[in-house]
């Protein structure tokens, strides 16, 4: 196993920062660093996803998003048009709060 790298670090460090909300987190990261922070923050706990919407400024460059594990209703998905997805993958998608469809 190789150590990780001082990006993979730092990006963790950002992301359990912004989990925590121990980190003033009032600027903005390029695409790779979104995505890594928004990957980082996701592993930390899924109800980070609404962190997205606080965060949307700061996170705009994001580029990929894996929602497999998360639970994202109406208004999440409808905030994802703030940012220029290139891979966007779903999970379960519920519909109000009963009926569920499968991918």
């Amino acid at each position: 196993m190789t150590p990780p790298t001082l990006f993979h670090l730092a990006a963790k460090s950002l992301a359990q920062g912004i989990h925590k909300e121990k980190i003033p987190f009032d600027f903005k990261l390029d695409t790779k660093s979104s995505n890594a922070v928004v990957r980082e923050l996701l592993e930390l706990n899924t109800n980070n996803i609404k962190k997205l919407k606080t965060h949307k400024n700061q996170l705009s460059t994001l580029t990929e998003l894996d929602l497999r594990k998360c639970q994202i209703d109406e208004e999440g998905v409808l905030n994802l048009k703030h940012f220029k997805l290139h891979s966007l993958e779903f999970g379960h998608l519920w519909l109000g709060t009963t009926t569920k469809f499968s991918k």
